[in-house]
């Protein structure tokens, strides 16, 4: 608009300066014949006023031409800067739209994204995120209608069927989901978010075969690099392995835990069932040899709850031994000292125990903290100050580690394939925490 007025100035001002010219031409000249001398030439004044007087009009012709141009132009570029004006205004609404559906402002969201599809009847991302701000408020039946519409549109036929899909799953319509699935795998063939989607649908179905192709198409099209997809046929095969064991077929279970081990030797989960599994079957050497093996591959703190199983019928003194002997590669680990300190402890083996905690103690946890309260305690049971001292800090304490998901990030009791809070697969880690580097005395 305010182009528009400044073009119109611009151009009002050139025709009273052309108009100044004719007049000029048209007063200037006056009576008689007054001439010019320039140079060696002579010039009659009233020819030279004639001269700038045609050239005037001329000008003065062009411009008038070029204003009834611009004339007939004009409601041509208000509407077009208006029509700019408007697209302007509405994405600024569907920013505003987008940051209240991030700050949970729900109604906001809704209703700048209504305003935006009132400037702009053109543009689809106010119906994204309508349908997205009507999804998050629980208002199914709306957002089911703004879905459909947007999976009918060919430009935004994956984002209609990703919302649909979102909504079937969480009114656990999981035939309908299955379906949806496969009808954006076909709109988006190298879709990874379809693919896993699949996977994990595959994977809590129990449709093994299914979730393994999927696997292997997420390798092919290069989203998955080979460890990564082995870990998940690994975890496909220990799937199989605990339906196997669900259902009583104790050979089963045998052949795909094996088979999960070869295509991942640290999934700690497996090693530990498997050589529980050997001890029920009374094949001492198997199961001594799957935890050496495992331990080997990844030392870990679940250990030690099956080593007590394993060895409960045996001395303490002798469970300490033969545990050291297991994990004689990774002695230098600190789930090993774990492990040993607590052995020791039940087996009175004090100078031992002591050794442990002392390595432990460069990086003092609650567990640590208990550990000084159960040699206290075993040592000296009549110090009851000392270990009431070592239970409060161990209260205060850093934990030794957490499983946590990555996904929804809460803290769960152990791993599993699948987030019990969040059902994310393949989420849980095994994280610690980065503490302060100072340290409790020394036991003597």
């Amino acid at each position: 608009m305010k182009r528009a007025w400044l073009s119109l100035l611009f151009l009002i001002l050139k025709l009273a300066l052309a108009g100044i010219l004719v007049a000029v031409a048209y007063y200037l000249p006056g009576e008689g014949n007054t001439q010019l001398r320039f140079v060696d030439y002579i010039i009659d004044i009233k020819t030279g006023a004639l001269a700038a007087g045609c050239v005037a009009v001329i000008i003065l012709t062009f411009y008038v031409f070029k204003f009834l141009a611009w004339v007939k132009q004009l409601p041509v570029k208000l509407k077009q800067q208006l029509q700019e004006r408007r697209l302007r205004r509405a994405k600024e609404c569907l920013l505003e739209s987008y940051i209240a559906m991030s700050s949970g402002e729900l109604d906001v969201a809704l209703d700048m994204a209504t305003k935006s599809k009132g400037l702009d009847k053109a543009d689809v991302f106010h119906d994204i995120f309508e349908a997205q701000a009507l999804f998050m408020a629980g208002e199914f039946e709306q957002a089911e209608l703004k879905f459909d519409k947007l999976r009918h549109c060919k430009k935004t036929k994956f984002l209609g069927l990703r919302g649909l899909i979102s909504m079937r799953k969480k009114q656990n319509r999981q035939e309908e989901t299955r379906l949806l699935l496969i009808e954006a795998l076909k709109d988006r063939p190298h879709s990874v978010w379809v693919l896993k989607e699949l996977l994990d649908h595959n994977l809590k179905h129990l449709e093994f075969d299914k979730a393994n192709t999927v696997v292997e198409q997420l390798r092919i099209t290069g989203h998955l690099d080979k460890q990564k997809s082995h870990r998940y046929q690994a975890l496909v095969a220990w799937l199989r392995a605990l339906q196997a064991k669900r259902s009583g077929d104790q050979s089963a279970f045998e052949t795909y835990a094996h088979q999960s081990l070869k295509l991942d030797p640290k999934l700690t989960a497996a090693t530990l069932e498997l050589a529980q599994y050997y001890q029920g079957q009374g094949q001492s050497s198997k199961c001594i040899k799957t935890l050496e093996r495992g331990y080997e591959n990844l030392p870990h703190l679940d250990y030690l709850g099956v080593f007590q199983a394993v060895f409960s019928q045996e001395t303490t003194l002798d469970q300490y031994r033969l545990v050291e002997n297991i994990i004689g590669k990774k002695l230098d680990h600190r789930a090993s000292h774990v492990i040993l300190a607590t052995l020791a402890i039940a087996a009175k083996l004090w100078g031992q125990a002591r050794l442990h905690i002392n390595i432990l103690n460069e990086r003092p946890t609650q567990l640590v903290y208990s550990l000084l309260a159960d040699l206290e305690r075993a040592e000296h049971p009549n110090h009851s100050q000392t270990i009431s001292d070592y239970l409060k800090l161990a209260v205060q304490g850093m934990p030794e580690g957490e499983w946590v998901c990555h996904n929804c990030h809460t803290t769960q009791l152990s791993w599993n394939v699948f987030c019990p809070s969040c059902q994310a697969f393949d989420q849980i880690t095994w994280e610690t925490q980065a503490m302060p580097t100072s340290s409790i005395a020394l036991i003597k």
